[in-house]
């Protein structure tokens, strides 16, 4: 069980120095508006913490505001997915979104 949190952890890592700071710094640069927002990495406290993670993409904020979270990026090891997982995620071509979260933008 220790791999599997030693490895999420230097993904998260990973994730967290090249691809998720670098669309952070471009979508700072070309929407300024943007600049109160940030990738922030998310402590899991649930069953699956030890093989799932996520990013909130989220506005920063007084203490005393309650946060803006506009996306979830999630990861975890490639090999917990079976081969179903990986042939279901592949034909995946979008995200449903709810309809009440849709309405708002």
């Amino acid at each position: 069980m220790v791999i599997f949190i030693y490895f999420l952890d230097r993904l998260a890592a990973l994730l967290d120095t090249l691809p998720l700071r670098s669309a952070q710094r471009l979508l700072h640069i070309l929407f300024p508006d943007t600049r109160q927002w940030k990738f922030k990495q998310q402590e899991g406290f649930d069953v699956d913490c030890k093989f799932f993670g996520y990013f909130l993409w989220t506005k920063t904020q007084r203490y005393d505001q309650g946060s803006q979270n506009a996306v979830v990026l999630a990861y975890q090891p490639p090999w917990i997915l079976s081969q179903t997982d990986f042939e279901g995620f592949i034909k995946c071509g979008s995200v449903n979104m709810l309809s009440s979260y849709k309405d708002k933008y």
